[in-house]
């Protein structure tokens, strides 16, 4: 009897640790996105602008906004809402009502243990309740220009309302990894909440095979990264890449099952960055746009000497496309440390980025200076012939008056 109940226990323990194998939409194939982090730029899509269930992957703008309005060694008890929607098959950190904590615990363990609990307390800590604070995720939201995307909770469990797309949530994390202690909050390896009012020391350990160096599904450069389920959503991920410079955004939604979500977002990193080219927007780029300026600017000293301000430190370009630079004039006459014109960067006719030139030092147009040599010329001419004919009326009147 005794082992006949040992097999009972063990097979009930396999069904729960095995992975989830449910689609949340059988008719919905998976969505993805590969985004330049630096440009904004889409390098490969599949469904990137249809509607889908984000799960946990909501709460990197949670962590991001708790860290932009929050201080993380601020406290808050948590009230009788924290556990709002946080059902027994929900992940969590065992957190409670009355229970105290600090930011800082809140947000590792949403980060670490995507705990749900965890989230509805940064709510309360930085603006009072759930519902004020889901109307800042929404603001940051329109501020951002993602027009398919609208939040209902703060931590991505289900609601009919609360969707995204996969596009909408690589601009998101575009925003997310430009706050302060965005990157490092979601790549911890391990943190400890100390011991609380109501619970023991607790450890959280980091779970993605993405962010563990001893897996083989570790990239040297992945930054930081998110992952999500619920039984609507799929499992998803949206993580972040860079190195020398180089970033890139994958995201991916709707996947079968956890070992499916982490070897598709895997593989879309290592094929990016084998299929693809970095290009550092750096003078070298483009010194043959600077020369024909010289022939249009004179100086002082006769040499042109350039200083530039670029809105862009590189971009990644997939090997099969080029990209092409415009010079835009800004039509300077004369001038010291003068705007001279903008370099424009181009992909298929679209400009993903420029490169304002400057002069460092005083300059005239040639074509003002030439303008001007020519006025001057001809007052001088205009002088001497006025000269020249007065002189000769002068002589007509002296002669006629013998």
């Amino acid at each position: 009897m005794i082992k006949r109940l040992g097999m009972i226990l063990m097979t009930m323990v396999m069904v729960f640790l095995a992975p989830v194998t449910c689609l949340a939409d059988d008719s919905k194939e998976p969505a993805y996105v590969v985004m330049d982090a630096n440009t904004g730029v889409i390098l490969e899509s599949q469904h990137a602008d249809e509607k889908y269930y984000p799960a946990s992957t909501t709460k990197i703008l949670t962590i991001a906004l708790a860290l932009e309005y929050g201080n993380l060694d601020q406290t808050v008890v948590l009230d009788e809402h924290v556990r709002d929607r946080v059902e027994w098959d929900c992940s969590d950190a065992e957190m409670y009502p009355g229970e105290e904590v600090r930011l800082r615990d809140l947000i590792a363990a949403a980060s670490l243990w995507s705990a749900n609990e965890a989230c509805n307390g940064i709510a309360q800590l930085i603006d009072g309740s759930q519902e004020a604070f889901v109307n800042r995720m929404n603001q940051k939201v329109s501020e951002l220009g993602l027009q398919n995307t609208h939040f209902v909770t703060t931590n991505g469990l289900h609601d009919p309302e609360h969707y995204t797309t996969a596009s909408d949530l690589a601009q998101l994390m575009r925003y997310c990894i430009g706050v302060q202690g965005f990157r490092y909050w979601l790549s911890l390896d391990t943190y400890t909440i100390p011991k609380t009012n109501q619970h023991v020391e607790r450890e959280l350990k980091q779970l993605n095979p993405l962010l563990q160096k001893d897996s083989a599904y570790y990239i040297d450069g992945i930054q930081c990264a998110k992952t999500g389920f619920t039984d609507q959503a799929g499992n998803c991920m949206v993580a972040y890449y860079e190195k020398e410079g180089q970033g890139l955004i994958v995201v991916v939604l709707n996947e079968h099952d956890t070992l499916t979500r982490t070897t598709h977002i895997h593989d879309l990193f290592t094929n990016t960055l084998a299929n693809s080219q970095y290009i550092k927007v750096e003078r070298s780029l483009y010194e043959e746009m600077l020369q024909p300026l010289q022939a249009q600017y004179l100086t002082l000293d006769g040499a042109l000497q350039f200083h530039e301000t670029s809105s862009l430190s590189g971009f990644t370009l997939p090997d099969d496309q080029t990209y092409q630079l415009e010079w835009e004039s800004a039509h300077v006459l004369i001038g010291n440390q003068s705007h001279l014109g903008d370099i424009h960067i181009l992909v298929d006719g679209t400009e993903i980025g420029s490169v304002a030139v400057y002069s460092q030092g005083f300059v005239v147009s040639s074509i003002a200076f030439t303008c001007f040599l020519e006025g001057v010329s001809i007052v001088l001419l205009s002088g001497v012939l006025l000269y020249i004919a007065s002189g000769r009326i002068q002589s007509r009147h002296q002669t006629g008056s013998h």
